[in-house]
């Protein structure tokens, strides 16, 4: 049995899950939204019950064990019965990390801002940032983003994605995350798992649509978007950060300058990978088949 925690219309997960029914592998994909309970050391979910000695392989792919509180009217009890479940929780957790697994219960979530840190610590180049209430910079460009990992809310059936906004000069806003603006020759998308690293470029910068952030597509005029070989410096650096952060797969984004010069952005725990699969040919839903099964 697989185990896969994940959100629903997942489009990653659903491609996974079609490699294994392929294969007659049996596997069982967990929503928040389920209603989870946990008794004589099985998971249970709704009326069905799974032994955790029948669980060979997990895949923390959006998410983890999580127990559904029953509230009542006592606020006192609420908070008995969430902390006793968060024990519960926990000790879940920690029993499905020692199996065989991609992602992890503690790896959801990383703080964007220890990571740059520590990326330095591997000789890999990032952009200098500031932690600001009122931004007053005039002698060059700088961005400004979120640092919690949230770059898009679902609202009403849509989904809104928080820009990347390139200023200058002043600005002003509660304490806001800026980043100084680089130029690209190109972006590129790396997908880490486990040791091994596969890398799409993309052409963004050919378009003032997508110069800033190349998530603002430009649907009438896609970016064009390569297989690409990382240098094996930049390969082993990055392998040796995603080590240090106990991640054992992510997707890392990184920015190649006019000059040639490798410039590290950001890791998403669970980013999206088949904007790197599909048009760089990686099958990289069969590797992640291939790491659950074997």
């Amino acid at each position: 049995m697989i185990l896969i925690f994940s959100e629903i219309s997942d489009s990653t997960t659903l491609k996974v899950c079609e490699f294994l029914e392929s294969l007659s592998i049996s596997h069982l994909v967990i929503f928040r939204s389920d209603n989870l309970q946990f008794n004589d050391d099985s998971i249970i979910v709704g009326q069905d019950q799974y032994h955790l000695n029948e669980i060979k392989s997990v895949w923390f792919r959006r998410g983890k064990f999580y127990l559904n509180t029953d509230f009542y009217e006592e606020k006192d009890l609420n908070l008995y019965l969430r902390e006793n479940d968060l024990i519960i929780e926990e000790y879940v957790n920690f029993r499905l990390d020692n199996l065989n697994k991609i992602g992890s219960s503690q790896g959801i979530h990383v703080n964007k801002l220890i990571v740059l840190e520590k990326a330095k610590l591997y000789n890999l180049l990032v952009p200098k940032f500031y932690l600001l209430k009122n931004f007053c910079m005039h002698d060059r460009k700088y961005i400004s983003k979120g640092v919690n990992g949230n770059t898009y809310f679902d609202f009403d059936q849509h989904r809104f994605i928080l820009p990347v906004q390139e200023i200058e000069g002043e600005h002003q806003s509660g304490l806001s995350f800026y980043q100084e603006y680089i130029d690209k020759k190109y972006e590129l998308r790396i997908f880490y798992l486990h040791g091994k690293i596969w890398t799409m470029a993309i052409f963004s910068q050919n378009d003032e649509q997508t110069k800033t952030d190349f998530r603002n597509y430009n649907s009438k005029k896609p970016n064009r978007t390569v297989p690409y070989s990382l240098p094996k410096n930049i390969e082993e650096s990055i392998d040796k950060l995603m080590r240090d952060l106990l991640l054992n797969t992510g997707s890392i984004d990184m920015i190649v300058t006019p000059e040639n010069k490798y410039v590290f952005l950001e890791v998403n725990p669970v980013g999206q990978f088949g904007m790197v699969s599909l048009p760089c040919n990686y099958n990289l839903e069969k590797h992640v088949v291939d790491h659950l099964i074997y």
